[in-house]
């Protein structure tokens, strides 16, 4: 019949003959007679081999015919990109084929190509003890590699190497299998990679860890192991992908990470990390680190009068050795020409040029060399930029001294240039040109002939490096600026002769610019120039007995302006902010002084109302001098100024003309009111094609400055307009891609400086009262709303509204504030009305009609049969609107009188007053109490009497003859408990209605 597990041909955990490894433990699947399992029927994986290792002797074929033994995973694996990823089998070598030990080819199973999944072929050494793991890949991610499920085979190998003497005597082990050795990678293994001590610091708490510094990795990750349990971590989406597989990983709130003296503001990742690790910084830190040396020195701050020595070391980077355990790591191949030979490997010994950290291995190296010389002259001073090195003390140099230098710098294998050795003036070094008192650019020569991009880029970036040394002002090289716009070199760039003549005066500076070498018995102070168009700032240093100042250095602000306005009180706190941080950086201290061309009053205004000014000036700890700033030998420039208070004080201005303006974005017109003698006058100005709200809100303004030319207060309902008045005055404007509000900028700026009289600028954006400032923003409203046709007479606008409602005359004279005979002479000639009260209209005390919504309702019941049970449908009318709501209640009592007034209250609001006729349910007493409650008058009529009601019979009669109405009638399978109705008649036009009312 079959074979028990016991009758199997062998023992463990694979039966050849079920070809199943777990299966039922009381009878075997496979019987006598009975063909094999189906290749589709599912068959069950192999066991769980995650939690053990199981030896590679396990490993059986499949069939007699087999030469291979297939592998399969031991854990569960998604694959999310296309990098290739390690899969534990849970099987360990060697590989035993009848008890001797041989090698394996490691193939992938050709079911897993076709699911998307390649395995990568390796070679299973003999001796190799570690676990098995297969490498896999797969270019259409993501694919999931269930546990248990084969993937690869071993293909068995006979060693037929033994009889070769191997590089090593001991055997692999557990080493990483293959016949090279150890994997070799263009990088440092974990154990030889540079580790720092970092400290992760939040609020109050800090940890200090061991942290491994990797460029190659995009984030900082910390273990979580060490991550102390009482810091918050966030939920974070991105995962964090290497060489191990993909792992989930959590976020850090902002820390402070402090290395090298240096600190950083960030977030780490905290993900499982390698059991030696604790911590990885990456890029995210690293970058932020900086370059070791990110700067020229400066030269200025050699005392004048000392001698200087200056050498320059010959082919630095040759010269600089590598250990001989790293030239591996510098290995490049150089290939045969023509194939001829086999392709040649060679290895750096020296420093190699073009590698991206060369720079800062020979800056690391050079200055390890120039220690013991630090050391030993302490008076001295020593620059060191790369291979170029300056010496400077207060006595001449002796050949001893140059002897010394040249062996100290020969003992680590650096050689002095001896044609490059300078002693006597002029001394170039870094660019410069050095004597004894001053320092000058040494590149004098410009290529000011531009004709391409490129050109004008070059030339840019010269006078970018030459600013502090020769002082060249934002306004020259602002006019240059057009000249970089376009991102082809070659396109062609047009010089105007306005261009030349800034391209002479930009020659002049340098010619004559020039920096003082410093005087160590000075202090230096941070000296600002402020003049009508320029600003320009200095470390400078200054005799008191002969009023010479001596200028060390040129602060210039930035060129590229990171706002639209920027006011000049923000241009001198920038200036003085980086006046200070550059004497912090070249002295290591504040400036004594920070001396301003600024009156005393006209500062303490400017430091009350500036916070940027503030900030420059009260934290510096220095003392401020307002005394007026000798002018320096600057011939481009001119004569400088002070700095004034503007215009425009903080409070409202005294008997000022007050100015309303405002703009209508449908109407395309900007209004500006103002009162003047007693009157009301105003100034409309129609919008062009390209004005915005904005533009057209700032036209207004531009108008009003420059026309009233009495002190003036400019009342606006635009934040935007109001805060351009409150900076444009002393601000420097930026070019902006829309012209014409450049332009507009530019005008009002213009009109504020010639302007005789103060101005102020007030914002205004609620006025629901026409009260005060109120009214006259109101007007200026009313001048620039659509509503407003000044062109129209009342006597139109009356008899137009009479074609609407129909008013009688008396409400006609009080609406539009006309005659009582011109009223009357409209009713007369309108058909609807001219037969009713002998040509007087409706009159007050038939049907009157509100003035306004919700001001008079008139109320009835009518019938519609189609209905069933809810036949009795009230009926809600707006007399000014004819807006009507109407609902289906199931009687005339009441209670439902009182229901469908709560509808009415709910959509259209509460009205004034009501009148209905004399109906039972319209005089109860119940109706009467629930209309008191809300605050509604009630009137009635004739009993059964249709003429005080004449609007709401007249609706009545309109819906309920139109055919459309059997569209409301309920299905007769639904039991409907409200019908809800509304309807306008079609001669209502709320906005005529509104319109009118807004003009009343």
């Amino acid at each position: 019949m079959g074979h028990m597990r016991r009758q199997c041909q062998a023992t463990g955990s694979w039966c050849q003959t079920c070809r199943m490894d777990n299966y039922n433990t009381n009878a075997c699947r496979c019987w006598s007679g009975n063909p094999q399992p189906s290749a589709r029927k599912k068959r069950r994986l192999r066991a769980d081999t995650s939690s053990r290792f199981q030896p590679a002797a396990a490993l059986q074929p499949a069939t007699p015919g087999s030469l291979s033994l297939d592998l399969a995973a031991a854990v569960t694996t998604t694959l999310m990109t296309t990098k290739p990823e390690r899969v534990s089998t849970g099987i360990r070598g060697p590989v035993m084929i009848n008890g001797t030990t041989v090698g394996a080819l490691l193939l992938g199973r050709s079911s897993a190509s076709m699911l998307g999944l390649f395995v990568l072929p390796g070679v299973i050494d003999a001796d190799f003890q570690g676990e098995i793991q297969i490498m896999v890949y797969t270019p259409f991610p993501p694919i999931k590699i269930e546990k248990g499920q084969r993937i690869a085979q071993l293909v068995p190998l006979e060693q037929l190497t033994k009889a070769l003497t191997p590089c090593q005597s001991s055997p692999r082990g557990e080493q990483g299998f293959g016949s090279s050795g150890g994997l070799a990678l263009l990088s440092l293994n974990l154990r030889d990679r540079p580790k720092k001590t970092v400290t992760l610091k939040y609020r109050e708490e800090e940890i200090k860890l061991q942290g491994l510094l990797d460029t190659g990795a995009d984030s900082s990750i910390v273990s979580p192991e060490i991550w102390p349990p009482h810091w918050p971590l966030q939920a974070a989406i991105a995962t964090v992908t290497g060489i191990g597989g993909l792992s989930l990983a959590k976020k850090s709130p902002p820390l402070q990470i402090h290395l090298d003296e240096q600190v950083v503001h960030t977030s780490v990742s905290v993900a499982p990390l390698p059991p030696t690790l604790q911590c990885l910084i990456g890029r995210n830190v690293l970058s932020q680190l900086g370059a070791l040396q990110p700067g020229l020195p400066n030269p200025a701050m050699l005392p004048y009068n000392w001698p200087l020595l200056i050498i320059d070391l010959k082919d630095c980077f040759f010269t600089i050795t590598l250990h001989p355990e790293d030239t591996k790591r510098f290995a490049f191949t150089l290939p045969a020409l023509n194939r001829e030979h086999p392709d040649q490997r060679f290895e750096w010994t020296v420093l190699p040029q073009g590698m991206k950290n060369s720079p800062t291995l020979c800056q690391l190296y050079v200055d390890h060399a120039l220690q013991p010389l630090r050391r030993e002259w302490k008076q001295m001073v020593i620059y060191h930029y790369m291979d170029d090195i300056l010496f400077a003390q207060p006595e001449a140099f002796t050949q001893e001294q140059i002897w010394q230098i040249e062996k100290t710098l020969n003992r680590e294998g650096l050689m002095i240039a001896p044609e490059k050795v300078q002693l006597s003036a002029p001394r170039k070094y870094l660019g410069w040109a050095m004597t004894n008192t001053i320092v000058t650019p040494q590149k004098l020569q410009l290529n000011t002939e531009i004709e391409t991009l490129h050109d004008a880029q070059r030339l840019l970036g010269d006078l970018q490096w030459l600013r502090p040394v020769v002082g060249i002002p934002n306004e020259l090289l602002e006019s240059l600026r057009p000249f970089l716009q376009g991102t082809d070199p070659a396109q062609p760039v047009t010089v105007t002769t306005q261009h030349k003549r800034l391209l002479q005066q930009i020659i002049d500076c340098i010619i004559h610019g020039s920096v003082r070498r410093c005087d160590p018995d000075l202090p230096i102070q941070v000296m600002v120039w402020y003049g009508p168009k320029y600003l320009l700032g200095a470390l400078a240093q200054s005799k008191k007995k002969t009023g010479e100042v001596w200028v060390l250095e040129w602060i210039c602000p930035s060129l590229q302006q990171s706002k639209t306005l920027l006011q000049k009180t923000e241009l001198l706190a920038e200036v003085t902010k980086k006046g200070r941080e550059r004497t912090l950086q070249i002295t290591g201290m504040e400036p004594v002084c920070v001396q301003l061309s600024v009156q005393k009053d006209t500062l303490t205004w400017y430091v009350q109302h500036s916070p940027e000014l503030q900030d420059a000036l009260l934290r510096a700890g220095s003392m401020v001098s307002m005394e007026k700033i000798p002018n320096v030998s600057l011939h481009w420039i001119g004569q400088w100024s002070w700095l004034r208070i503007p215009k425009r004080p903080e409070t409202p201005l005294q008997n000022a003309i007050t100015a309303y303006t405002d703009a209508g974005r449908k109407s395309r017109t900007a209004a500006v009111t103002w009162q003047q003698g007693g009157s009301w006058r105003h100034h409309l100005i129609v919008a062009d094609d390209k004005d915005s709200l904005q533009t057209l809100e700032l036209v207004a303004v531009v108008w009003a400055m420059m026309n009233l030319i009495d002190p003036l207060f400019v009342v606006t309902d635009s934040l935007y307009v109001a805060g351009v008045c409150h900076r444009i005055e002393e601000a420097y404007i930026k070019k902006v891609q829309n012209l014409w509000l450049y332009e507009l900028f530019v005008q009002l700026q213009r009109a504020i400086r010639i302007r005789e009289h103060s101005y102020a600028v007030v914002l205004v954006r609620g006025h629901k009262w026409e009260i005060d400032l109120g009214e006259g923003n109101a007007r200026a409203d009313r001048l620039v709303s659509l509503a407003q046709r000044p062109l129209v007479s009342q006597h139109v606008l009356a008899r137009e509204a009479h074609s609407m409602f129909h008013q009688n005359a008396k409400g006609l004279r009080r609406e539009f504030q006309i005659t009582y005979e011109d009223a009357k002479a409209i009713v007369r000639l309108c058909p609807v009305c001219s037969h009713h009260n002998g040509g007087m209209g409706l009159g007050l005390g038939v049907s009157p009609r509100g003035l306004k919504a919700n001001e008079n309702w008139q109320m009835d019941v009518t019938h519609v049969g189609e209905f069933g049970q809810l036949k009795y449908v009230h009926v809600s009318i707006d007399t000014y609107s004819h807006f009507m709501w109407a609902t289906a209640q199931s009687g005339e009592k009441a209670m439902y009188v009182e229901r469908h007034l709560s509808c009415c209250f709910a959509v259209m609001g509460i009205s004034l007053q009501i009148k209905t006729d004399n109906g039972p349910a319209y005089t109860s007493r119940r109706l009467g109490e629930f209309l008191q409650t809300w605050g509604v008058k009630h009137s009635t009529g004739i009993p059964n009497s249709p003429t005080g009601q004449a609007i709401v019979e007249r609706g009545n009669c309109g819906w309920t003859a139109d055919p459309a109405r059997s569209c409301f009638s309920p299905p007769g399978s639904v039991q409907v408990k409200q019908l809800l109705w509304i309807t306008v008649s079609h001669r209502t036009m709320m906005g005529v209605g509104e319109r009118n009312a807004e003009l009343r």
